[in-house]
């Protein structure tokens, strides 16, 4: 649902809180230009040095890690569409986006990232690996080979049908593969125009993401944890080793005798493969959403996830312990205004309240606990009302509008959607249909009644 206030929209879009600047009066043909935002689940990220490289939506946000308690934004660059995979390479970071663009970005001054180059290199552009003047990129339903030499001017030059393609790293003249259709695949670049397959090892489950040292790759593969595979014969791989850990495998990095795994909701994983034949999980970290990817400075791992980035002290592998939260936000669901004020329903259990009196720099005033997964948001005169999903329905008092109290809820029902309108606020349940609470006494909500509704209720 959108907004009017003065001249400025603002929107919930894509998991976050974006401010859009509307010209004029409103009308059907007036252009929106992009503002601010704040917000959005973290997807991916890169770490080199003392910079972290850390993708909110399509922003490519880079950080100071100097002080690891206290990391400092340097810059920003907005993206055409959301971002999927970072490979740093030299003043590069060559970045796929969702659209399917390979987006090259000169990052010699962390203060002003700029965009060299792009090309699309399929329908989606989920992760890259570079070496030399060669881009590959592990496009959805294929492998392309980018030309990267000019970086203001990439240039396809090849590609190999794989369907399902998610990750994948370069060792010379190989290309290792993750592919989401139950496979890891060994590719000869030699020839980049005509890349060629040399082997392919199925197994069962989501295959997320690979690296690859001396005779091993080791596969981040969904609920099955991580695999180990001897990968020294490309034509007959042979499965050695494994460990699941209770979560999902998204991505992974190597380091000496140990890999860290972006687990899903098991967080950050460490694991010891000194012995590929007997992996075993020796820390880990809940980083508090679903974590979907890591990077590896030193003594700290970057993690990407869909509440916080977060930047993880290793140094006791065993018990790895949080130095900072890097990106704040997450994802959110639902957003309300009220004057120079709005409220973000986010997904990770707060209601925020923001001042957005300038647009273009929104400055957040409070964060007020509620319950996990809030998906909704609305304002009916001088009274918030604020909805989870999986439970709890809040009505908050906005005499203080900076600084909402807490006047009821109703913990018994969720849902995805909310409206209100005079004494009555309609929750659109998905498939339990629609919810209606009674708001007259708004210390005491209660619910009135409901209407079963066929198929899967929700609305804009």
């Amino acid at each position: 649902m959108i907004r009017s206030i003065s001249n400025s929209i603002r929107q919930s879009v894509v998991g976050a809180l974006v401010v859009i600047g509307l010209a004029g009066q409103a009308a059907a043909d007036c252009p929106l230009n992009f503002v601010s935002q704040w917000g959005g689940p973290g997807e991916a990220v890169a770490y080199a040095g003392t910079r972290a490289y850390v993708a909110v939506g399509p922003r490519l946000n880079i950080l100071n890690t100097t002080n690891p308690a206290n990391p400092v934004k340097l810059g920003t660059l907005v993206l055409p569409s959301p971002i999927l995979g970072i490979t740093l390479s030299g003043n590069f970071a060559y970045i796929g986006c969702d659209s399917g663009a390979l987006c090259i970005v000169n990052i010699s001054n962390s203060a002003a990232p700029l965009l060299a180059g792009s090309v699309v290199a399929g329908p989606v552009a989920n992760d890259v690996a570079v070496s030399g003047g060669l881009a590959c990129v592990a496009a959805g339903n294929a492998m392309t080979v980018v030309d990267v030499a000019n970086p203001a001017s990439p240039t396809v030059i090849g590609t190999l049908a794989a369907p399902g393609a998610m990750g994948l790293t370069i060792v010379g003249n190989l290309v290792y593969l993750a592919c989401d259709d139950n496979s890891l695949k060994v590719v000869n670049i030699v020839n980049p125009a005509a890349p060629a397959v040399l082997g392919t090892y199925g197994m069962d489950g989501g295959v997320r993401d690979v690296v690859v040292s001396g005779n091993y790759a080791y596969v981040a593969h969904g609920y099955a944890g991580l695999i180990i595979i001897n990968v020294a014969n490309p034509a007959a791989m042979v499965g050695v080793g494994s460990v699941g850990f209770g979560g999902y495998g998204y991505r992974l990095v190597l380091s000496g005798t140990r890999v860290y795994v972006a687990g899903g909701t098991a967080g950050m994983i460490v694991i010891n493969v000194a012995s590929p034949t007997a992996p075993w999980v020796m820390g880990s970290y809940y980083t508090g959403g679903n974590t979907s990817d890591v990077a590896l400075s030193g003594n700290y791992v970057c993690t990407a996830n869909d509440t916080n980035s977060t930047l993880i002290n290793i140094s006791v592998p065993t018990v790895p312990t949080l130095a900072s939260t890097m990106q704040g936000g997450g994802a959110v669901g639902g957003i309300a205004v009220l004057g120079n004020y709005a409220y973000a329903a986010a997904w990770h259990d707060k209601l925020e309240v923001f001042n957005v009196a300038n647009a273009a720099a929104p400055v957040k005033l409070s964060s007020i606990d509620l319950v996990d997964g809030l998906s909704d948001v609305r304002v009916q005169g001088n009274f918030l009302y604020a909805l989870g999903y999986y439970s709890g329905f809040f009505v908050l008092n906005l005499a203080n509008p900076a600084a909402p109290s807490l006047l009821g809820s109703l913990n018994t029902v969720g849902g995805s959607r909310l409206e209100v309108e005079g004494n009555y606020a309609y929750i659109a349940d998905d498939e339990n249909g629609v919810r209606i609470i009674n708001i007259a006494n708004k210390a005491a909500p209660f619910l009135a009644g409901t209407l079963d509704t066929p198929g899967y209720m929700t609305w804009t």
